[in-house]
Order: structure tokens, then C-alpha cells, then sequence
């Protein structure tokens, strides 16, 4: 299994020649639209991302973003998209056709391929934000998508206890979790390998990924950050060996 941050929270997944995008955010639709400052330009293109399924956790534009999400469904027709409620009414008004479109929200599971997926709680201002489980061959992982640290996330979450790789939110800004309470529920999920998100797009909603890495060593928790557009190996990442 094969894994590519695409920055903020989207990530490319290849398993068995599935292509799984989660959260792509290609275009400059934020910037336009509410004035924040750019800080790294796309690490791929709609071209090599060449998605056969797109998850979009929640409706936001930096999750959910309109422009390329658009230009995927006419470029590539056989691709699915799936996400919560809030998502899929979007998905319909951007005209991708409802027999492309799976609606998951928490509690529900579907399977794309070899890709099992759980949508989980998320705490967000979009109430219908989940955060995703994929279980992929033998291993499970979990992203938080974006989320606040609440009772309702650690209840859910608390109950899988064979996450390997988990990727969590650590910006602190609009609805997010910031480092300090990243690492708190990195202690109740407690997985092989934590990776730090959502952080180096926007000027004005960004962190500090080194303190959340800090952090994670005082609690002998193992996290790492990767590079965007860098390919890696799941079983690399876990063996500390990038």
C-alpha cells in the first residue's frame, strides 16, 4: 500500500491499482474566494493523481473542492465519489451523476475494491464532517479529517485498537484540533505510526508540525511528517526506515 500526501488533508492511496483520492484540494478557490495566503502550490496534477474512487469527508472548500472535483468526474468517468450527506448534495449540484455518488455517513461502511471504509465521528462545523477508517489487505488506517477534540470523537474512536497508521488534524484554527490535543487522542487510538495534517497551505491556518512530533516523542508515541507529493511505502513508514 502506497501512500502521497497531497497537503492539508487530502492523500492519495494505491493499493492493487485502486487509486484513492481523500480531500484533494487542487485549485485556488480558497484564495479567491476569502483572501487567505497560499504558501505551496499543488505537489501533483488531476493528471497523475488519475483517481478511480474520491472521498471527500466533509463540505468544505479545502475538502471538497469544487473546481477539480468537477474536472474529475468529466475526466474521469469511472471514477466514484463518496461522502456525507452534505458532500453528496454538493456533488449533485456540481452535476457528478447520483449512480457515481455513495453516501457515508458515521456508522455507515462501504467497500470500493480492496479498500474497506467506516465513516467515524468528526466534530466540525460542517455537522455532517466524519473522519474515515480504511482497512486495506492487513492493515487498518485512520484519518480524523477535520475535528475538534469532544467526548463524542473519543467515544467512537476508542474502540479500535489495530489502527497502524493514523493522520490527524494538528492546526488549531476554524474547528480543529491543535497539537496538545492531536496527542491526546493519539494516546486513546495509540497507533504504530502517527503523521501530522493540515497544516503548510494557508498562511493563516497553518502549525508547526516539529511541536506535534515533539509532543508525540515525551508520550513515546512514533510520528512522522511526510513531504507532499512523495511517494511512500506503508510498510516503510511503520518501520521508521523513510
Amino acid at each position: 500500500m502506497k501512500v502521497t500526501w497531497l497537503l492539508q488533508g487530502g492523500f492519495l492511496f494505491e493499493y492493487n491499482n485502486h487509486r484513492m483520492v481523500i480531500d484533494a484540494y487542487l485549485s485556488n478557490v480558497v484564495e479567491r474566494t476569502q483572501g487567505v495566503t497560499r504558501l505551496a502550490e499543488n505537489p501533483v496534477s488531476l493528471e497523475e493523481l488519475k483517481p478511480d474512487s474520491w472521498i471527500c469527508t466533509h463540505d468544505h472548500l479545502d475538502h471538497l473542492d469544487p473546481e477539480t472535483v468537477a474536472k474529475a468526474a468529466l475526466q474521469y468517468p469511472d471514477c466514484v465519489f463518496v461522502g456525507p450527506s452534505s458532500v453528496c448534495e454538493h456533488l449533485e449540484k456540481l452535476g457528478v451523476p447520483k449512480d457515481r455518488i455513495g453516501c457515508l455517513n458515521v456508522g455507515d461502511s462501504a467497500a470500493v475494491d480492496d479498500f474497506e471504509i467506516l465513516a467515524v465521528t468528526a466534530s466540525h462545523s460542517d455537522p455532517d464532517a466524519i473522519g474515515i477508517i480504511l482497512k486495506v489487505g492487513l492493515k487498518t488506517v485512520y484519518l480524523s479529517g477535520d475535528t475538534e477534540l469532544t467526548d463524542d470523537l473519543v467515544d467512537d474512536v476508542e474502540q479500535f485498537d489495530d489502527v497502524d497508521v493514523m493522520f490527524v488534524c494538528i492546526n488549531g484554527r476554524l474547528g480543529n484540533m491543535n497539537a496538545a490535543e492531536a496527542v491526546e487522542l493519539v494516546k486513546i487510538v495509540n497507533p504504530v505510526l502517527v503523521v501530522p495534517m493540515h497544516y503548510g497551505l494557508f498562511a493563516e491556518n497553518t502549525a508547526d508540525p516539529k511541536q506535534f512530533i515533539s509532543r508525540c516523542a515525551k508520550s513515546h508515541l512514533y510520528a512522522n511528517e511526510l513531504t507532499a507529493g512523495c511517494e511512500y511505502d506503508l510498510e516503510t513508514l511503520m518501520a521508521n526506515q523513510l
